[in-house]
């Protein structure tokens, strides 16, 4: 009987400790202990098989053979040798159960132990990926110093697309770009325009994009689908099987709270390797030991100089992806327009690798932006 149902466990026991047993004639109610215990079979029901002999009780059925003195002695020890026995069964059927159980638990370790052995040996998806460039922080705030406003020029004020500035701030930034060629990795004129976005919003944490005149929410919602539409054509093209937000929307219910822009199915693994070198010896190639549950796609350039849990693009990050990593595991995260080393080191901290998508063709972006923020030439200045 099933331990949840409280009383009737508890008296289940009690008839198993004292086991009933037939008494002769005149018994009724007796505890056949051989002290007046009488042998004859009585016709009512007996109530307790502890009764006193010497009480006969009648109407009843008798539960037990009396049998006088000596037979009471030997019921008594029959009792005692009889639920000693029944105590016994009870707990060898109880080893056997958990040697069961156990036996059951080590299997299934072993076969995960197996599995992932599995996967140690090669038996997963390998995304290969260039090495990124992570950008300096010095290289960042040498373009926000207040002394030279090159990205910042009016402060909390400062509006609009770079598109939109005068001819003089164009000619200051590329000055300062140029003299930082001989850094390696340096800041293109893309990543630090991206990157004057993110300081225009924590200066101003109240203002949306549009307010602070970056652009409508729909040109950047439908630019930043388009981005997400390349990742997922590419990793298609890799043999990456995995969730869209929609697919997990969908086979999910009700509506998952943390929907990741891609949830990677099966064991997925991202090698790295320096473009234009040679890859035979391998010293150029590094399998990067994060397992890839998650991937999510930003459309911007993952700045280091953005504080995380600011209310912003950037700050947000480092709070959400350690949600991702505690429900999913370990992931990746793919900048459109790469990231700063700083910003990388506390996502590899939590356990996401932070990935450069700039070798991916982003000409169908390209072509959305042009709509709303390229000049002529089709040079992206949002």
């Amino acid at each position: 009987m099933d331990a949840s149902r409280g009383g009737r466990k508890r008296k289940t026991m009690e008839d198993d400790d004292r086991p009933p047993h037939r008494g002769g004639r005149g018994g009724g109610r007796g505890r056949h202990d051989g002290r007046n215990g009488g042998g004859g079979r009585s016709g009512g029901r007996g109530q307790d098989a502890r009764g006193r002999g010497g009480r006969h009780h009648s109407g009843g059925r008798g539960t037990g053979r009396g049998g006088g003195g000596r037979n009471g002695k030997q019921n008594r020890s029959n009792n005692r040798r009889n639920g000693s026995a029944s105590q016994s069964k009870r707990h060898n059927r109880s080893r056997a159960a958990a040697a069961g159980a156990s036996a059951a638990n080590l299997k299934s370790e072993e076969s995960s132990s197996a599995d992932d052995a599995a996967s140690a040996g090669g038996s997963f998806t390998v995304l290969p990926w260039p090495f990124p460039d992570h950008i300096p922080v010095a290289e960042e705030e040498r373009l926000l110093a207040d002394n030279d406003k090159i990205l910042i020029h009016w402060g909390k004020n400062e509006r609009g697309m770079w598109l939109h500035q005068p001819q003089f701030r164009m000619k200051k930034i590329m000055r300062h770009l140029r003299a930082s060629r001989d850094s390696t990795p340096q800041l293109t004129l893309t990543q630090a325009l991206s990157l004057r976005r993110h300081h225009m919003k924590l200066l101003n944490p109240r203002l949306n994009m549009e307010q602070l005149k970056l652009g409508s929410f729909n040109n950047i919602k439908a630019a930043a689908d388009v981005f997400e539409t390349v990742i997922e054509d590419h990793l298609r093209s890799l043999n990456v099987n995995y969730m869209n937000e929609h697919e997990q929307r969908k086979k999910f219910k009700p509506k998952p709270p943390l929907t990741p822009d891609f949830l990677i199915k099966g064991d997925c693994r991202i090698k790295l390797s320096i473009a234009g070198k040679s890859a035979a010896a391998g010293e150029n190639e590094k399998l990067h030991p994060f397992k890839i549950n998650f991937i999510e796609v930003k459309m911007f350039y993952g700045a280091s100089t953005i504080p995380a849990g600011t209310p912003n693009a950037v700050g947000t990050i480092l709070p959400k992806m350690q949600k991702y990593v505690e429900r999913f595991g370990t992931g990746a995260i793919i900048f459109m327009y790469g990231f700063g080393v700083e910003l990388a080191e506390q996502l590899n901290q939590v356990g996401v690798l932070a990935l450069d998508a700039r070798h991916i063709d982003l000409t169908r972006v390209e072509q959305q932006q042009r709509s709303w923020c390229t000049d002529k030439k089709g040079t992206v200045l949002f």
